[in-house]
This record gives structure tokens, sequence and C-alpha cells, in this order.
């Protein structure tokens, strides 16, 4: 069962549930190609794991592979949602470059791609939730960055925001009697 954001977005991006869309055809794929994509995952890359070490490592608790729009991290409490985006598949402005095999599929794809994103955006906006969209080539280099911004949108939408980081210093020395 859909629920209503993501029944938003499909009406927004032309294709109701229940309706075909138009895909182009695909040409022939070699074996090798068909190995190769079927490799790619869709959870727990690299730029994902770097990114939940660094919120982590900020105190911001995240769930993972959260709601019916898959956000790749979320923040329930500051109705947040992290989507770590990849370059190929979402057409990066910087990096994506247009495959020659399939031209035609490909570029109904990312296409599609690109209108489900601000399709979902707007649905998840309309029903409360933060967005925020991170492109993979940001990370793992820019992981502390991005986890410092998130961590601001956080405490800025969080009634009150509690680090899950240790306290340091005398406070924390003094045992829980003397406090």
């Amino acid at each position: 069962m859909a629920t209503r954001s993501t029944q938003l977005a499909n009406d927004r991006v032309g294709g109701r549930t229940g309706q075909r869309l138009s895909i182009p055809a695909l040409g022939p794929t070699t074996l090798a190609r068909t190995r190769l994509m079927s490799r790619i995952r869709a959870t727990g890359t690299r730029p994902e794991a770097s990114l939940e070490r660094a919120l982590t490592d900020l105190g911001v608790r995240v769930t993972r592979q959260f709601g019916s729009a898959k956000a790749d991290f979320a923040v329930p409490s500051a109705r947040l949602l992290i989507f770590v985006d990849g370059c190929f598949w979402h057409g990066c402005p910087r990096h994506y470059r247009r495959p020659v095999r399939n031209a035609e599929y490909w570029r109904w794809k990312i296409s599609y791609n690109r209108r489900r994103d601000s399709a979902v955006r707007a649905a998840l906006r309309d029903e409360g939730w933060e967005v925020v969209r991170v492109w993979e080539h940001s990370l793992p280099k820019r992981a502390g960055y991005f986890a410092r911004r998130i961590q601001t949108i956080v405490r800025g939408r969080t009634p009150k925001f509690v680090s899950r980081l240790p306290r340091q210093g005398a406070a924390a020395r003094r045992s829980r009697f003397e406090r």
C-alpha cells in the first residue's frame, strides 16, 4: 500500500499507481554489463557510511532507510530526511556522463529520476518534512562539513536538542552524587 507522499510524488511525476509509464525499449546488453549493474548497491555505500559516521560522532542519532520515500537517513524528532544521491543515477551536473549505449533509455531514466526527486521533495515538504540532499561526490572527504550542517538543522527543528555525546570536563569527572 502506497503512502500519501509516494502517491503525491507519483501523481506529480505523471505515473499514477497502476498506470503504465512509457519506457523506451532497452537495446541488447552484454553479459558483463548485466553483471556489473547487478552489483551496484542501493544501500550501505561508502558515502552513506562516512556521513553516518560523521553524524554519530557529532551525537546526531539517525534512522536508516526511513519511510516510503526510502530516505537514506532520517531524524524523526526533527522531521528531517537525508538523501545521499548517486552522481550517475541522479544526473549530477558535475560528474554525470550520459552512456553511449541505449542513450535514449538513459536520457529518459535520468530525467525521470530527477522529476521523481523533485516531486518527492515537494510532497514531503507538504507533509512538514525538511529534505536534505547530498551528492555522493561530496562524501567522504567533506562528510564532517555536511554532518555539521545537518546538526545545525536538527538543532533548529528540535525543541530541545540533546547531544548523545558523553559529557566532557570537570562536570563529567564528578560522581552523580556530587552533582
